[in-house]
């Protein structure tokens, strides 16, 4: 929690990678009584303008999932 990392992923549109910089703000560990998956919640800290509207693009046609920190 509260690792600074530098990522790089790309989204389904086609587009470039996105590399972005973020800060990990909630982790998930692998639970066998759990039927969600591990992974981990990462808010932006340096991020392009038009990674961020592709993002927010991506998002908006899922739906959403909601996790506590």
């Amino acid at each position: 929690m509260g690792a600074r990392i530098h990522l790089s992923f790309s989204l389904p549109d086609g587009g470039e990678s996105i590399r972005a910089v973020g800060r990990v703000r909630w982790l998930r560990v692998y639970s066998e009584s759990s039927d969600t998956g591990p992974g981990m919640g990462v808010r932006f800290e340096d991020l392009r303008p038009e990674d961020a509207r592709r993002i927010r693009a991506f998002l908006a046609k899922r739906a959403p999932l909601f996790f506590t920190e």
